[in-house]
């Protein structure tokens, strides 16, 4: 199976869970004839669908694409990921939000301690506001601020 083969087989499969979720396919350009063969009988049941996607994820993975073609080949791979990873939801599978970020866009959120040292947490608050040593200069209150200003 050629790489073309199998992105025109990933587009039947995303419009075909398109008739499971409504939402899935914002917009669609294509041939028409494959729109009408999607919309056409029954749905297809969602194992099925997840059957599909992952024969197409295997064989987009055998296919030794060249260097011109390896970008295209991951991103189809990564595309496959999120479609399985989304029939899964429709059937009942919860993911934690960092399994649904790398199963849907194939990112790792990063972990509180590698966030940056300024967005890990505010500044330590005392009884007469905002610790002023770390947070700001001047005052701790508003008020005394604003005296200050003046």
């Amino acid at each position: 199976m050629t790489l073309s083969e199998c992105a025109i087989d990933y587009v039947n499969l995303v419009l075909a869970v398109g008739r499971h979720d409504a939402a899935f396919v914002d917009a669609y350009y294509g041939p028409r004839a494959w729109q009408a063969a999607a919309e056409a009988g029954e749905p297809r049941p969602l194992a099925a669908l997840r059957a599909e996607a992952q024969r197409l994820l295997d064989a987009v993975t055998a296919i030794g694409a060249v260097d011109d073609e390896a970008l295209r080949r991951d991103y189809l791979q990564g595309q496959l990921g999120a479609v399985a990873a989304h029939l899964a939801r429709l059937e009942g599978r919860r993911f934690t939000f960092d399994e649904e970020a790398e199963a849907l866009y194939q990112v790792r959120p990063p972990k509180p301690a590698s966030a940056p040292a300024a967005t890990r947490r505010c500044p330590p608050r005392t009884t007469s506001g905002w610790n002023s040593s770390r947070a700001r200069p001047g005052p701790p209150t508003t008020g005394t601020r604003a005296a200050a200003v003046r």
